[in-house]
Protein backbone atom coordinates (compact mmCIF):
# COMPACT_ATOMS: atom_id res chain seq x y z
CA UNK A 1 0.00 0.00 0.00
CA UNK A 2 1.48 3.21 -1.17
CA UNK A 3 0.75 6.61 0.70
CA UNK A 4 -2.36 8.67 -0.60
CA UNK A 5 -1.45 12.27 -1.18
CA UNK A 6 -4.82 13.29 -0.55
CA UNK A 7 -6.33 14.87 2.68
CA UNK A 8 -9.47 13.36 4.29
CA UNK A 9 -11.37 15.99 6.24
CA UNK A 10 -13.08 15.92 9.39
CA UNK A 11 -12.69 14.20 12.96
CA UNK A 12 -9.40 11.99 12.82
CA UNK A 13 -10.43 8.04 12.68
CA UNK A 14 -9.59 5.92 15.99
CA UNK A 15 -7.50 4.42 14.09
CA UNK A 16 -4.93 6.87 12.90
CA UNK A 17 -4.13 7.39 17.24
CA UNK A 18 -3.49 3.72 17.19
CA UNK A 19 -0.93 4.09 14.44
CA UNK A 20 0.62 7.16 15.61
CA UNK A 21 0.52 4.73 19.33
CA UNK A 22 2.51 1.99 17.56
CA UNK A 23 5.09 4.17 15.59
CA UNK A 24 6.06 5.16 19.22
CA UNK A 25 6.10 1.29 20.76
CA UNK A 26 7.85 -0.40 17.80
CA UNK A 27 11.16 1.46 17.69
CA UNK A 28 10.97 1.74 21.79
CA UNK A 29 10.93 -1.97 22.03
CA UNK A 30 13.33 -2.55 19.04
CA UNK A 31 15.84 -0.42 20.56
CA UNK A 32 15.08 -2.20 24.15
CA UNK A 33 15.65 -5.33 22.57
CA UNK A 34 18.72 -4.04 21.21
CA UNK A 35 20.14 -2.39 24.47
CA UNK A 36 18.83 -4.99 27.07
CA UNK A 37 19.07 -8.11 25.56
CA UNK A 38 21.65 -7.70 22.76
CA UNK A 39 23.27 -4.97 25.12
CA UNK A 40 24.63 -3.85 22.41
CA UNK A 41 24.08 -0.15 21.19
CA UNK A 42 25.13 -0.51 17.29
CA UNK A 43 22.66 -3.38 17.31
CA UNK A 44 19.60 -1.05 19.08
CA UNK A 45 21.01 1.20 15.79
CA UNK A 46 20.39 -1.59 13.21
CA UNK A 47 17.23 -2.62 14.49
CA UNK A 48 15.66 0.71 14.74
CA UNK A 49 17.15 1.41 11.19
CA UNK A 50 16.28 -1.72 9.91
CA UNK A 51 12.48 -1.07 10.90
CA UNK A 52 12.37 2.68 9.36
CA UNK A 53 13.89 1.68 5.99
CA UNK A 54 11.79 -1.42 5.19
CA UNK A 55 8.47 0.49 5.93
CA UNK A 56 9.57 3.55 4.02
CA UNK A 57 10.40 1.16 1.49
CA UNK A 58 7.14 -0.78 1.65
CA UNK A 59 4.93 2.35 2.00
CA UNK A 60 6.94 3.89 -1.18
CA UNK A 61 8.03 7.25 0.50
CA UNK A 62 8.28 10.36 -2.16
CA UNK A 63 12.31 10.45 -2.36
CA UNK A 64 12.12 13.28 -5.05
CA UNK A 65 10.70 15.64 -2.13
CA UNK A 66 14.79 14.86 -0.95
CA UNK A 67 16.12 17.62 -2.48
CA UNK A 68 19.55 19.59 -1.40
CA UNK A 69 18.09 22.93 0.64
CA UNK A 70 20.10 26.25 0.14
CA UNK A 71 22.94 27.08 1.38
CA UNK A 72 22.68 29.85 3.56
CA UNK A 73 19.83 27.02 5.19
CA UNK A 74 22.81 24.81 5.37
CA UNK A 75 24.99 27.08 7.13
CA UNK A 76 21.82 28.69 9.35
CA UNK A 77 20.91 24.97 10.73
CA UNK A 78 24.89 24.57 11.19
CA UNK A 79 25.33 27.48 13.30
CA UNK A 80 21.77 27.14 15.37
CA UNK A 81 23.31 23.57 16.25
CA UNK A 82 26.64 24.40 17.65
CA UNK A 83 24.79 27.25 19.82
CA UNK A 84 22.49 24.56 20.90
CA UNK A 85 25.19 21.63 21.17
CA UNK A 86 27.41 24.29 23.24
CA UNK A 87 24.26 24.92 25.52
CA UNK A 88 23.88 22.00 26.00
CA UNK A 89 27.09 20.62 27.38
CA UNK A 90 27.59 23.54 29.57
CA UNK A 91 24.06 23.17 31.02
CA UNK A 92 25.18 19.71 32.06
CA UNK A 93 28.45 21.08 33.29
CA UNK A 94 26.66 23.16 35.45
CA UNK A 95 24.00 20.92 36.49
CA UNK A 96 26.73 18.12 37.09
CA UNK A 97 25.40 14.66 39.06
CA UNK A 98 21.72 16.45 39.02
CA UNK A 99 21.13 15.33 35.25
CA UNK A 100 22.92 12.58 34.91
CA UNK A 101 27.01 10.83 36.10
CA UNK A 102 28.87 11.50 33.29
CA UNK A 103 31.25 8.90 34.35
CA UNK A 104 28.36 6.31 34.54
CA UNK A 105 27.15 7.21 31.15
CA UNK A 106 30.41 6.58 29.86
CA UNK A 107 30.60 3.19 31.50
CA UNK A 108 27.07 2.06 30.07
CA UNK A 109 27.81 3.38 26.82
CA UNK A 110 31.04 1.25 26.91
CA UNK A 111 29.17 -1.51 28.05
CA UNK A 112 27.00 -1.44 25.40
CA UNK A 113 29.58 -2.26 23.06
CA UNK A 114 30.51 1.39 22.06
CA UNK A 115 33.73 1.70 23.47
CA UNK A 116 35.09 5.41 23.22
CA UNK A 117 37.83 4.03 20.31
CA UNK A 118 35.09 3.77 18.52
CA UNK A 119 32.61 6.83 19.26
CA UNK A 120 34.17 9.44 15.90
CA UNK A 121 32.92 6.42 13.59
CA UNK A 122 29.67 6.07 15.43
CA UNK A 123 29.23 10.05 15.20
CA UNK A 124 30.09 10.23 11.93
CA UNK A 125 27.36 7.91 11.01
CA UNK A 126 24.71 9.24 13.53
CA UNK A 127 25.43 12.84 11.83
CA UNK A 128 24.71 11.24 8.09
CA UNK A 129 22.71 8.37 7.76
CA UNK A 130 20.65 8.66 10.93
CA UNK A 131 18.72 12.07 9.97
CA UNK A 132 18.29 10.84 6.22
CA UNK A 133 16.86 7.48 7.86
CA UNK A 134 14.72 9.21 10.49
CA UNK A 135 13.18 12.05 8.99
CA UNK A 136 12.15 9.81 5.69
CA UNK A 137 10.13 7.60 8.43
CA UNK A 138 8.84 10.22 10.39
CA UNK A 139 8.25 13.31 8.29
CA UNK A 140 7.80 11.37 4.77
CA UNK A 141 5.75 7.89 6.02
CA UNK A 142 4.59 9.25 9.70
CA UNK A 143 3.43 12.82 8.97
CA UNK A 144 2.15 11.78 5.51
CA UNK A 145 0.01 9.27 6.67
CA UNK A 146 -1.10 11.03 9.88
CA UNK A 147 -2.02 14.09 7.51
CA UNK A 148 -4.05 11.40 5.32
CA UNK A 149 -6.12 9.91 8.65
CA UNK A 150 -7.27 13.77 9.60
CA UNK A 151 -4.47 14.00 12.13
CA UNK A 152 -2.92 17.56 11.55
CA UNK A 153 -1.87 18.96 14.57
CA UNK A 154 1.76 18.88 14.96
CA UNK A 155 2.00 18.97 18.32
CA UNK A 156 0.39 15.65 18.07
CA UNK A 157 2.22 14.28 15.20
CA UNK A 158 5.47 14.69 16.68
CA UNK A 159 4.80 12.68 19.49
CA UNK A 160 5.65 9.42 18.72
CA UNK A 161 8.73 10.76 17.36
CA UNK A 162 9.93 12.13 21.18
CA UNK A 163 8.39 9.29 22.93
CA UNK A 164 10.02 6.24 22.09
CA UNK A 165 13.72 8.45 22.55
CA UNK A 166 13.25 8.48 26.15
CA UNK A 167 14.36 4.78 26.30
CA UNK A 168 17.59 4.61 24.78
CA UNK A 169 18.20 8.17 27.01
CA UNK A 170 16.91 6.24 30.29
CA UNK A 171 19.21 3.13 29.93
CA UNK A 172 22.06 5.17 29.48
CA UNK A 173 21.51 8.08 31.46
CA UNK A 174 18.88 7.48 33.79
CA UNK A 175 15.23 8.82 34.48
CA UNK A 176 15.70 13.02 34.51
CA UNK A 177 17.86 13.37 31.45
CA UNK A 178 15.46 10.64 29.42
CA UNK A 179 12.55 13.84 30.42
CA UNK A 180 14.49 16.23 29.91
CA UNK A 181 15.80 14.84 26.69
CA UNK A 182 12.11 13.55 25.26
CA UNK A 183 11.30 17.00 26.22
CA UNK A 184 14.04 18.59 24.03
CA UNK A 185 13.45 15.88 21.62
CA UNK A 186 10.03 16.83 21.19
CA UNK A 187 10.48 20.47 21.07
CA UNK A 188 13.09 19.27 17.81
CA UNK A 189 10.02 16.87 16.68
CA UNK A 190 7.74 20.07 16.60
CA UNK A 191 9.62 22.23 14.46
CA UNK A 192 10.57 19.65 11.91
CA UNK A 193 6.93 18.54 11.63
CA UNK A 194 5.93 22.24 10.81
CA UNK A 195 8.60 22.59 8.48
CA UNK A 196 7.46 19.69 6.30
CA UNK A 197 3.77 20.52 6.27
CA UNK A 198 4.95 24.30 5.25
CA UNK A 199 7.46 22.84 2.69
CA UNK A 200 7.02 19.42 2.01
CA UNK A 201 11.16 19.52 1.43
CA UNK A 202 12.75 16.20 3.56
CA UNK A 203 16.39 18.08 2.51
CA UNK A 204 15.66 21.21 4.68
CA UNK A 205 14.55 18.54 7.78
CA UNK A 206 17.43 16.47 7.46
CA UNK A 207 19.79 19.19 7.56
CA UNK A 208 18.16 20.46 10.94
CA UNK A 209 17.28 16.99 12.00
CA UNK A 210 21.49 16.57 11.73
CA UNK A 211 22.39 19.70 13.25
CA UNK A 212 19.94 20.55 15.70
CA UNK A 213 19.23 17.05 17.49
CA UNK A 214 22.21 14.56 16.69
CA UNK A 215 25.05 17.26 16.95
CA UNK A 216 23.98 17.76 19.94
CA UNK A 217 23.74 14.03 21.40
CA UNK A 218 27.08 13.68 19.85
CA UNK A 219 28.55 16.80 21.60
CA UNK A 220 26.70 15.04 25.01
CA UNK A 221 28.24 12.02 24.41
CA UNK A 222 32.45 13.22 23.84
CA UNK A 223 31.35 15.60 26.69
CA UNK A 224 31.83 12.46 29.20
CA UNK A 225 34.97 10.84 27.76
Amino acid sequence: MRINSGRREGRPLPSAFLFLAGRAAVPAILVLIGLAIFRSIPIAVMLYHGFCLVNVALEGVKLRYVRKPPILEIVAATVAGVVLSFVSVALWRITGDLIADPDMCRFRIEALHLPVASWGLFAAYFLLINPVVEELYWRGLVQERARQHGISRDSIVALPFSLWHIVPIWIVCGPVAAILGGGAVYCVGVLLTVMYRQTRALGRCIAWHAMMADLAVISLMFACR
